[in-house]
């Protein structure tokens, strides 16, 4: 007789157990679900960024640029003075010395912040944001980012109640 007692008290455990089992299963393919989403935010949340960082990026590149207009001028401009003259003064060898070192060192940030926009734009367009029209590729992660935020809410809300069932089915 004990053994069937005992077989019965089995049994109603595994029942009571089982749906625990469900839920905890349940549970965690809750919580990769809203892993997921989180890390789907972030990606979007860091294009964003690299996009913002573009545009800085590329106004200071304009305003670079016109820097190095003028230097390259002044420099022309320079050398040009000292072929019109005859001899060359010490300070004039010097102004065209010092007028093209600046225009050099415009050139090589100039050609350095070119190639970081470049490869900013490479990251951003792997990210399937786009470059082409940085407007349309902000649009397009603001609506991202909000469907992302979306999913992590609504997939916190599921486990939340989930977790709730869970709770009241143990106590029970």
């Amino acid at each position: 007789m004990s053994q069937l007692k005992l077989e019965i008290l089995l049994d109603m455990a595994n029942k009571v157990s089982a749906p625990l089992k469900a839920m905890q299963a349940d549970t965690k393919g809750l919580t990769g679900v809203l892993r997921e989403a989180r890390g789907e935010l972030r990606q979007i949340e860091n294009a964003q960024r690299l996009a913002d960082k573009i545009r800085k990026d590329q106004l200071a590149l304009r305003d670079l640029g016109k820097e190095l207009g003028i230097a390259k001028a002044k420099a022309k401009e320079t050398g040009e003075a000292m072929a019109a003259v005859g001899p060359k003064t010490q300070e004039q060898i010097k102004a065209f010395d010092k007028a093209r070192d600046t225009a050099g060192k415009l050139k090589e940030r100039y050609e350095q912040l070119r190639a970081e926009i470049d490869q900013q734009k490479s990251k951003l367009e792997a990210s399937a944001a786009g470059t082409r029209n940085l407007e349309l590729a902000d649009r397009k992660l603001a609506v991202s980012q909000t469907a992302a935020q979306k999913a992590v809410e609504q997939h916190s809300a599921a486990l939340k109640r989930h977790q709730l069932a869970v709770q009241t089915t143990a106590e029970r």
